[in-house]
């Protein structure tokens, strides 16, 4: 029919499906999810009001792969930090200099949700400590908006000063996501690779507060409006037995323990029972540990630990993990185990 043009409100909704139609990318990379440009492309070739509509939709998720570019988009789009974006992805791939690694959100007035693909080989605070020295080496930076939901992915090593690092900007979150190579061991403070003894378990849920780290839990202990927190790891398989498997033991109280540290100490008579107690925030008069018991983020609900099965074979390349990375574990806990003692987070 001649001079017959779809209504704005259809052809918005057709962009809304194109758009949010699930990504068909390889679960866990640092890919920009979004389906290809070319699918919309017509709709901004058609007249003013689709190309301004199809654009915003568009940029409701902005995708960067460095922090650079934030500093290009008022030319571009002046509109886009303000008013456009809703979730924020951004990768930060191996750069040298520690400025690079700083991703300053100045004019993101909607944001209510990122996402950061850590691919760097530090980890952050290694670098931003020297700018920052005294507060929390943040990542990010002049944080307009209320984020709600905060999404880590790739880190390496996922030490609780890394955790603080890339979560001290924002205070307000309700859900934090971390998706690691490795765990954080309260037990020898060091970051080691999983290894379940039988077969991978199934998610492991604690509700009440409970369920993270006690390092984890005290440095997100001033995040008032965080109520759940889901931890992804990979699982290697051939753990070492010890009397802290199976993790979904309601005695046990796994909060990313490895293998080694849980076969060494909890024979020694007594030691789990005391080690529970900490995680659940109790102490005693006689506990040398007494400092340094769980503390409960005070909005916190559900903490959920997500497993996915490594497997060994021959070119196997997991989600952003190399194979040499997932050999690499037993190097670096030989390097850095005699320095950590089970009782060094005692001594602050």
């Amino acid at each position: 029919m001649p001079g017959f043009h779809v209504p704005l409100e259809i052809a918005n909704e057709i962009i809304l499906h194109i758009l949010d139609a699930p990504p068909t990318l390889r679960e866990g990379t640092a890919e920009n999810p979004k389906p290809d440009w070319k699918l919309i492309e017509a709709f901004t070739l058609t007249c003013w009001g689709y190309r301004l509509r199809a654009l915003e939709l568009w940029f409701r998720s902005l995708y960067l792969q460095s922090a650079d570019d934030l500093h290009a988009i008022p030319n571009i789009f002046p509109t886009l930090k303000g008013s456009w974006t809703r979730h924020l992805h951004c990768v930060q791939y191996n750069v040298g200099k520690a400025a690079d690694l700083i991703w300053d959100l100045a004019g993101f007035s909607s944001l209510t949700s990122i996402r950061i693909d850590w691919l760097h080989e530090n980890t952050p605070e290694e670098k931003l400590s020297k700018i920052y020295p005294h507060e929390g080496a943040p990542c990010f930076i002049n944080v307009q908006s209320p984020i709600k939901e905060l999404d880590i992915r790739g880190l390496r090593y996922p030490t609780p000063m890394a955790i603080q690092s890339l979560t001290t900007s924002f205070r307000h979150i309700a859900t934090l996501k971390i998706e690691s190579l490795r765990s954080w061991c309260g037990l020898c403070n060091t970051c080691a690779l999983i290894r379940f003894p039988g077969s991978t378990p199934k998610d492991q849920l604690y509700e009440g507060g409970l369920g993270l780290s006690i390092h984890y839990a005290r440095i997100l202990f001033s995040f008032q409006h965080l109520e759940e927190v889901i931890i992804t790891l990979p699982d290697l398989g051939s753990g070492l037995p010890s009397p802290g498997f199976p993790i979904d033991s309601g005695d046990n109280l796994w909060t990313g323990e490895c293998d080694r540290c849980m076969d060494q100490v909890y024979h020694v008579a007594g030691f789990k029972q005391q080690w529970m107690s900490r995680k659940r925030g109790i102490g005693t008069e006689n506990d040398k540990y007494k400092r340094s018991v769980y503390t409960r983020p005070p909005s916190l609900k559900r903490v959920l630990w997500k497993f996915w099965l490594y497997e060994h074979k021959p070119g196997y390349t997991p989600r952003t993990y190399t194979q040499d990375e997932i050999t690499f574990d037993d190097a670096w806990i030989g390097e850095h185990e005699d320095s950590d003692s089970f009782d060094s987070d005692t001594q602050n």
